[in-house]
């Protein structure tokens, strides 16, 4: 697995599955393969790989203005946060992601001796960039309707309440911790219960030892409940004296949620577009091709059955021309091109690109060879803000490449 590694903002990572039955025990994830949203068929392609891209930063922001207490409660609250981010129908054993890509590995149309990566898809999975900030700006941080973006300030304002109420409740810190004691020993005689379930009770001793734990269980939620009772007790009090509010209350005591999204790493689709296509480019050299083709946008829309023209331009063929120019401007050498239909009669297309009369129609193909892809490794894979692209390697965010 091959990770980008923040210095400000840590991890994305990459993970990948292919089709080669030697790797099949090395599968980061069940691929995902549809034939009707190919743009090469399986019987032309030499290999057929998937990348996704996950977010594997902290849920909640860590930082300098967080005290030992306050990061332990974060690590609580991860919990929370993480209920308001989605799993990619795709992948829904994969937590936080934020894009994926296809690709397939062909004869080089070029020189047939050598293989070629043909990008069939790049997509950006951000479900909380796609929404417009200003849903999130302006709102009481402790408004039980609203969302807001889970930054270090509105975390800590939130602790800040939590703190200001939890110590107004009498003997809240002796209280809460028998109650994690109490939680502790429950927990762990579930554990010893699970064992006796998981190699099955032999006899009538080992039942009565069974039966004593989980009335154990019994005994010590009991006594959870009591203690959680007193202290909700005591913030009503404080609420119906005027001391506190209920959203107040709620959040002090771990009734409420804390209504915060983790915060997308690109601010557009079209930014994750381009990241995630460096990515991909970069993998293709890592294995040794050194071409790489990207079909029309119209022929991709087409296999992905989309009317959006428009997007699969912007996230395609402008986003790949930038990359390139970005390159050259870096000062590595490139040959760019484009493939005609007549120079791919040997392959055989996905079932969306044949015309009605069983033709091929396909529109040219651009591409790209790098000559001295020993290059590219000293690239900035780049992450692009709004006006324009940021050097990841120096300065504010700068970000560096490890191997994991």
């Amino acid at each position: 697995m091959k990770s980008i590694v923040f210095q400000r903002q840590p991890r994305i990572s990459v993970l990948e599955s292919n089709r080669s039955l030697e790797a099949m025990d090395q599968q980061d994830f069940d691929l995902t393969y549809s034939g009707d949203q190919r743009v090469i068929d399986e019987m032309s392609d030499r290999e057929y790989k998937e990348y996704v891209f996950q977010d594997s930063r902290p849920i909640s922001p860590r930082g300098k203005d967080f005290s030992d207490d306050q990061i332990e409660k974060l690590i609580d609250a991860d919990a929370s946060i993480v209920n308001d981010t989605r799993q990619f129908m795709h992948y829904p054993d994969i937590d936080n992601t934020i894009g994926h890509a296809r690709v397939s590995v062909i004869d080089n149309p070029k020189d047939p001796s050598l293989d070629a990566t043909v990008i069939e898809e790049i997509q950006p999975d951000l479900v909380q960039a796609g929404v417009p900030r200003k849903e999130f700006e302006g709102k009481s941080l402790l408004d039980r309707e609203s969302k807001e973006y889970a930054t270090p300030g509105k975390v800590k304002a939130i602790f800040d309440t939590i703190e200001k109420v939890q110590q107004l409740i009498p003997n809240y810190k002796t209280v809460e911790a028998m109650q994690k004691t109490l939680v502790s020993q429950r927990d762990s005689l579930l554990d010893e219960i699970g064992v006796m379930e998981k190699n099955q009770i032999k006899d009538d001793a080992e039942f009565e030892l069974f039966q004593s734990k989980r009335d154990e269980v019994d005994d010590l939620n009991n006594a959870i409940s009591l203690i959680q009772e007193s202290i909700e007790e005591a913030s009503m009090k404080l609420v119906k004296d005027g001391v506190i509010t209920n959203s107040e209350a709620g959040l002090a005591i771990g009734l409420d949620p804390l209504n915060l999204v983790k915060q997308p790493p690109f601010k557009t689709t079209t930014s994750a577009s381009r990241y995630f296509m460096q990515n991909v480019i970069q993998k293709s050299l890592d294995d040794g091709v050194n071409t790489i083709i990207l079909p029309d946008y119209e022929d991709l829309a087409r296999v992905h059955g989309s009317d959006s023209v428009k997007s699969f331009k912007q996230n395609y063929t402008d986003v790949f021309n930038k990359i390139i120019s970005d390159y050259k401007n870096q000062g590595i050498k490139v040959e760019t091109g484009v493939i005609k239909p007549d120079e791919l009669d040997e392959i055989q297309f996905g079932e969306n690109l044949y015309d009605d009369l069983g033709a091929p129609a396909v529109k040219p193909m651009k591409y790209v060879t790098f000559p001295e892809p020993e290059q590219i490794k000293k690239a900035a894979i780049r992450r692009y803000n709004k006006g324009g692209q940021v050097n990841v390697r120096s300065g504010i965010g700068a970000m560096a490449r490890t191997h994991m």
